[in-house]
C-alpha cells in the first residue's frame, strides 16, 4: 500500500543548498537546487518515522533543458516490512525536456533483515533505478496548489512544496527488494525436524521422523 505525505504549502526555511532539521547534512556541490529536510518527530505515517527531503522545483520547470544532479545523503522514506541502515548513496537526476519533468538516477542502501532460510541477521546492499516523469503542465499545477489527478506513486512525490526525494528513493528501492533475502546462495537453512542451523551445526535427527509408509523404500535403498 502506498501512502501520501501531506506537506505544507511552503517548505521550511533553509540555506542553499541543504538545510536539515535534524541534523545538518553536507551541502550538494555546484549550482545546487534548494533542498529542505524534515524527519523524526516532525511527520509520521502509519508505519514509522518519515524522512521528508523536499526539492524546490520552481526554477527547473521554467527553463527547458535544465538538468540537476543531486547526490544522495539522506535516508529513504520508510518501506513497510523493510529497514535500511543509514543513508542512501547515489544521485537523483532531474531534467526538464520542455514537455516533461524527468527524474532518473540510482540509489543504493543497505537492507537490514534476516535470512529467509536460516533466519540469521543479514545486511544486504540493494540498488534501485529511479525512474519517474510528469508532464510539465501537471507539475506547474501542483506547485500552485491546483487539484489534479495523478498516479498514487507520483502523488506521494509531488506537492506544492516541490518533490519529496526521500519518497522517490524509497519507491526505487522497494522495487529492487529481493523476494527472499538469503545470507548466501549456498545457505542450507534450518533442519525441518530439529530446527538446527545446518550452516553451523550437524543435524542429529536424521531418520527420526521418517514416514513409516516409506519404510519399504528405505529397505530397498539399503539393498
Amino acid at each position: 500500500m502506498r501512502y501520501l505525505h501531506l506537506l505544507p504549502e511552503s517548505p521550511v526555511a533553509c540555506t542553499p543548498a541543504l538545510a536539515a532539521v535534524p541534523p545538518p547534512r553536507a551541502c550538494a556541490t555546484g549550482t545546487a537546487p534548494t533542498l529542505s529536510t524534515r524527519g523524526g518527530a516532525t511527520e509520521r505515517d502509519a508505519f514509522s518515522e518519515v524522512m521528508v527531503v523536499i526539492l524546490d522545483l520552481t526554477d527547473i520547470v521554467e527553463e527547458t533543458g535544465k538538468r540537476w544532479a543531486i547526490p544522495l545523503d539522506f535516508a529513504p522514506a520508510p518501506i513497510p516490512g523493510a529497514q535500511f541502515d543509514g543513508t542512501a548513496a547515489g544521485e537523483v537526476v532531474v531534467y526538464n525536456t520542455g514537455t516533461e519533468l524527468v527524474f532518473g538516477g540510482q540509489a543504493t542502501a543497505v537492507l537490514q533483515g534476516v535470512c529467509s532460510r536460516c533466519l540469521t541477521p543479514l545486511e544486504l546492499p540493494v540498488t534501485g533505478e529511479i525512474e519517474a516523469q510528469a508532464p510539465l503542465s501537471l507539475v506547474e499545477a501542483v506547485l500552485v496548489g491546483k487539484p489534479v489527478e495523478m498516479e498514487l506513486d507520483l502523488a506521494a512525490v509531488l506537492s506544492p512544496s516541490g518533490a519529496n526525494l526521500a519518497e522517490l528513493v524509497g519507491q526505487a528501492l522497494v522495487l529492487a527488494l529481493p523476494m527472499h533475502a538469503v545470507c548466501s546462495e549456498e545457505c542450507r537453512g534450518l533442519c525441518a525436524g530439529c530446527g538446527q542451523n545446518l550452516n553451523t551445526e550437524t543435524c542429529r535427527c536424521e531418520g527420526a521422523n521418517t514416514d513409516p509408509r516409506l519404510g519399504a523404500l528405505a529397505q530397498w535403498r539399503r539393498a
